[in-house]
């Protein structure tokens, strides 16, 4: 009588189906990969390609394949990035509050953060930290036009700037998330960063050059919407929201 072969069974209504036995063989492996144990499940129940077409209805959507054959596999794991990074590539997974802007109100005139000179090793800023931007005094940024500099074809058209030196302090730890607006206005406020322009700017120790001191900083463009007015920098961390407000007005020719 041979080792193995096939018995016969039936169903509930009757109808006979074949199962195979293997008294006395080796013991059957179960491929170790995801991709062998789909193969060898589609084989066994053929069903199973429907569930898989349900999974991936859409190219775009191939994650939910990965899902169904976990579930049919029996655990096979499948690695998947990570969701709070962006396109870009700027890790977006700190813990900061999405908080709307909080800017002044004018009653009169621009209502300039008070400056201050933190340290010796940058020049002067305005407000009270942690991050501070190198705005001269009195608190006014003098811009140009953003036709005719490395920016032009980046930024709106008809906007101008100017180059900001963001700077903070030895302890500074995590990051802070940098928006702005005209005070009073509508023009909006746009970054410089690494070659991209974007309406948020975020900063973090580790992307920061060093000074002496160990005082952190990070160059930079900030771009307003008119050659002229009263607009404010918000500065968001996870524990602090900051709000620092500026003139700005033409640059004048050499």
């Amino acid at each position: 009588m041979p080792a193995s072969q096939p018995a016969r069974s039936t169903t509930s209504q009757g109808t006979a189906v074949k199962r195979h036995t293997n008294a006395g063989g080796p013991a059957r492996r179960r491929p170790s990969s995801c991709g062998a144990i789909l193969v060898g499940m589609r084989a066994e129940w053929p069903s199973l390609s429907l569930a898989v077409r349900a999974c991936v209805g859409r190219v775009d959507e191939v994650v939910r394949l990965a899902a169904c054959v976990a579930v049919l596999a029996g655990g096979c794991s499948l690695a998947s990035s990570d969701p709070t990074t962006s396109p870009s590539g700027t890790d977006t997974s700190a813990s900061i509050p999405h908080r709307p802007l909080h800017l002044p109100t004018i009653a009169g005139r621009c209502p300039v953060s008070p400056a201050v000179r933190p340290t010796r090793d940058f020049s002067s800023s305005l407000g009270v930290g942690p991050l501070y931007p190198a705005v001269p005094p009195p608190g006014t940024l003098p811009v140009v036009p953003v036709n005719g500099t490395t920016l032009e074809g980046q930024a709106p058209k008809g906007t101008f700037v100017q180059k900001v030196l963001w700077f903070a302090p030895p302890s500074f730890e995590g990051r802070v998330l940098v928006r702005g607006a005209e005070v009073g206005g509508s023009h909006h406020v746009w970054f410089s960063w690494n070659g991209h322009v974007s309406r948020s700017l975020w900063l973090s120790a580790s992307s920061g050059g060093s000074a002496p001191g160990g005082w952190r900083n990070w160059p930079s463009g900030t771009i307003v919407g008119s050659a002229a007015g009263c607009y404010a920098f918000q500065i968001d961390g996870p524990t602090f929201s900051r709000v620092i407000v500026f003139r700005v007005k033409p640059a004048v020719s050499a």
